[in-house]
């Protein structure tokens, strides 16, 4: 198995050191670039059972590797393209599959975590991916777990799984770290109710971001300064996550949304989950975990009470990375780092749910590169 550099010594992508690229000079030219880069980058593979499985296919030629992307809860495949430009300069080619009922993907009533990693090892054998780095954000990071544990796929999975932030469901909480009551308040919603919810709130949205002179860094409440400079380091960038939010229009997308935040919420989750995180990290490859110091909907410290637990009661080795650091210092690198713990932990100071995306996108790519070296 090759192994990665340590997180103490991953780079935070640079954020604000540097001025932020300049605008297009015809933002025409930049619609019809990222326009064109979709088009030439979206794929759909059919399933055995008839369904379709939407993805992109986007970064470098792959000279170093394939990674999977799983996408977040409010993402779908197009949000993988913001990796494009990074993972092409790494030499990474970039598979990202819309979840079922998502996007362009069909929908599959009654699906599991397992199910998906059964789907997605039909789309890698198709693709003739011999060995992949797994990238799960948020809620991807369920998939990438089941994909280390699945018969079919763990062989392939290079090294740790990269969660970036990362996922925590009730099921696997530690002991003495209870379910918090949002998601208890969530869990216990039918699933048109929570359908309904998340389908006005995604028309707000869709609303505000019709117009011309709204971007999507304007909306972009829950990230930092620091965070929103870095999504816009990328011109291109306001025009990808543009095109994922308008599929949140289509057919059935808010209930399959809602359907993955009760998978998500659910105090019972190991049932449809299959395992606890620990359990998995414990049992595979392990994780390499990026989680935001200010993160609110996944605190530090449950990471941090999670890894100790993965880790058989000791610490995680833990590095934390800065805004400093984020700024193109030397990654933030403070700590031990290394060593063989299932989980290595990246704690990023002031780092919130949505943004460590995109200020460590880069890091995460190059541990993955040298996993699969």
């Amino acid at each position: 198995m090759g192994r990665a550099a340590p997180p103490a010594a991953a780079a935070a992508e640079p954020a604000a050191a540097a001025p932020a690229a300049e605008p297009t000079a015809d933002a025409a030219a930049a619609a019809a670039e990222a326009a064109a880069l979709i088009e030439s980058c979206s794929r759909s593979h059919a399933l055995p059972d008839g369904r379709e499985l939407a993805y992109v296919d986007c970064g470098g030629a792959g000279s170093r590797g394939t990674v999977l992307f799983l996408h977040p809860v409010q993402g779908n495949r197009l949000m993988a393209l913001a990796l494009h430009r990074p993972a092409a300069e790494l030499g990474l080619r970039v598979i990202a599959p819309d979840r079922p009922g998502y996007g362009a993907s069909s929908p599959h009533p009654g699906r599991t975590v397992a199910s998906f990693a059964a789907d997605l090892a039909v789309l890698l054998k198709a693709l003739g991916v011999a060995r992949v780095g797994v990238l799960g954000s948020s809620a991807g990071s369920m998939y990438a777990f089941a994909l280390a544990r699945n018969p079919e796929t763990a062989p392939i999975v290079a090294g740790r799984v990269t969660l970036l932030p990362p996922w925590l469901p009730p099921s696997s909480l530690p002991d003495g770290h209870g379910v918090p009551w949002p998601l208890r308040l969530l869990s216990a919603a039918p699933v048109a109710a929570a359908a309904a919810f998340v389908g006005a709130g995604n028309a707000l949205v869709l609303w505000r971001l019709r117009g011309g002179d709204v971007r999507v860094a304007d909306i972009m409440t829950r990230s930092t300064p620091l965070e929103v400079a870095a999504f816009e380091r990328d011109p291109l960038n306001d025009h990808f996550y543009r095109a994922m939010i308008n599929e949140w229009s289509r057919p059935g997308a808010a209930s399959a949304i809602a359907e993955e935040m009760l998978l998500c919420a659910e105090a019972g989750a190991r049932r449809r989950l299959g395992f606890a995180f620990s359990e998995a990290a414990a049992a595979g490859a392990g994780a390499r975990v990026f989680a935001g110091g200010d993160d609110p909907l996944v605190p530090a410290a449950r990471v941090r009470a999670w890894a100790e637990a993965a880790n058989g009661g000791a610490a995680a080795e833990e590095a934390a990375a800065g805004a400093a650091a984020a700024r193109g210092g030397n990654g933030g690198a403070s700590g031990r780092g290394g060593g063989g713990q299932p989980v290595e932990l990246v704690v990023v100071e002031g780092g919130t749910h949505d943004g460590v995306f995109h200020t460590h996108k880069r890091a995460a790519l190059e541990a993955l590169a040298a996993e699969l070296a």
